[in-house]
């Protein structure tokens, strides 16, 4: 069983890390942890700033304030650098958005960054606009923070719809627990613009609502029309919250992932985060799209299929980030009649699976067709 874990834990964590951030060295922070820590959140533009060696002090021209009260029109702040220097910084760097401001324990005013990875100084704010968010995202000056930032985004999102970067920063409001902003990720997924629709529906589906998933099966040809690609960043998106992060077990939006998985000509992306998402969640409803992947033209697919079978007939948890990285995905609770030794030894690490394919695809073809005899759903 050591070894075992020790291969699965290599394969899951490979697949956790297959899907690119933005360029594939950004990631967008949490606006609800920003939002959270900082003490002070306004808009503004920063009008100048110097640099000495690998930190800057900047100062951002208050537009509104959206947490805390800030003490002036102006305030002074320092951030960390990407690249060290000594100077004053070139004017491209005077640009608006969202600056979220921590007290260090002098008192001093530091800039958390909205995003990490090799980013500077401009990626350091969410950017969006200056003057007064546009219809339907006004917001008033009593409603949380973090309402009033995730508003400021999706004004932002509905402003440069065309921009690839809209989806990465859109999901970065994903887990915000508020009627108001679901109800406008909701009105996002119904957008005219495919790329804002996916965004949408990418943050719903990451909040675990199976509702978004039926939509998204009924609104997909129109999302992939416009798709030139496969790092296509919409399509990533919605891809990434299936693989990633959906472990929502209700039937409606399982059958409906299966339908879309079972789509011709559905993009590989879309075809990979299916099947691993059937393979995490692998309840009873899953059972028959993972019995189709054991028949895919594609191996790695075949394999998401046989170690799905093999989880629900061992009792094993539903997959989740957090289960892979304790190891915790493996302890099963074995079900009485249905979890055997062989049931066991038929659940393979990659590298035999891919050895002996025929053995592991024939055992598990007739462990299901025997189990839906006997439990039909």
């Amino acid at each position: 069983m050591t070894s075992m874990k020790s291969s699965m834990i290599l394969t899951l964590a490979v697949c956790l890390g297959s899907l690119p951030a933005l360029g594939s060295l950004i990631v967008v922070n949490s606006a609800q942890k920003l939002t959270e820590a900082a003490d002070l959140v306004v808009v503004g533009t920063l009008t100048g700033s110097y640099q000495r060696g690998d930190f800057a002090a900047v100062t951002i021209a208050v537009s509104r304030t959206l947490k805390g009260v800030s003490p002036s029109q102006t305030v002074d702040a320092e951030t960390s650098f990407s690249q060290r220097a000594t100077g004053p910084i070139p004017s491209k760097y005077s640009l608006s958005g969202i600056w979220f401001l921590q007290k260090d324990d002098a008192g001093v005013l530091k800039v958390l960054p909205a995003q990490e990875g090799d980013v500077d100084l401009q990626f350091r704010a969410l950017p969006v606009r200056a003057d007064v968010p546009a219809p339907p995202y006004n917001y008033q000056p009593s409603q949380p923070a973090i309402e009033k930032v995730a508003f400021e985004v999706l004004a932002l999102a509905e402003e440069r719809r065309g921009l690839g970067f809209v989806d990465t920063l859109v999901r970065s409001l994903q887990g915000i627990n508020s009627l108001a902003v679901q109800s406008a990720f909701e009105a996002l997924a119904s957008s005219k613009e495919p790329a804002l629709r996916a965004a949408g529906l990418a943050v719903l589906i990451q909040n675990q609502n199976p509702q978004a998933l039926i939509q998204l099966e009924k609104d997909l040809p129109g999302i992939l029309a416009p798709v030139s690609g496969p790092t296509n960043e919409e399509l990533w998106g919605i891809a990434a919250a299936i693989e990633l992060m959906y472990r929502n077990p209700d039937p409606a939006g399982l059958a409906a992932l299966g339908r879309i998985g079972s789509s011709r000509n559905l993009p590989y992306m879309l075809q990979r985060a299916i099947a691993y998402a059937h393979r995490c969640i692998h309840t009873k409803e899953t059972l028959p799209y993972l019995g189709q992947l054991l028949e895919n033209s594609n191996s790695s697919l075949r394999y998401e299929g046989v170690f799905g079978l093999a989880s629900f007939a061992n009792g094993l948890p539903t997959i989740t980030r957090e289960n892979v990285v304790t190891m915790s995905y493996l302890n099963g609770t074995p079900k009485p009649g249905i979890s055997t030794r062989e049931t066991w030894d038929q659940m393979p690490t990659v590298e035999p699976f891919q050895k002996n394919e025929a053995k592991y695809l024939n055992f598990w073809r007739d462990w299901l067709r025997d189990w839906l005899r006997n439990n039909p759903i």
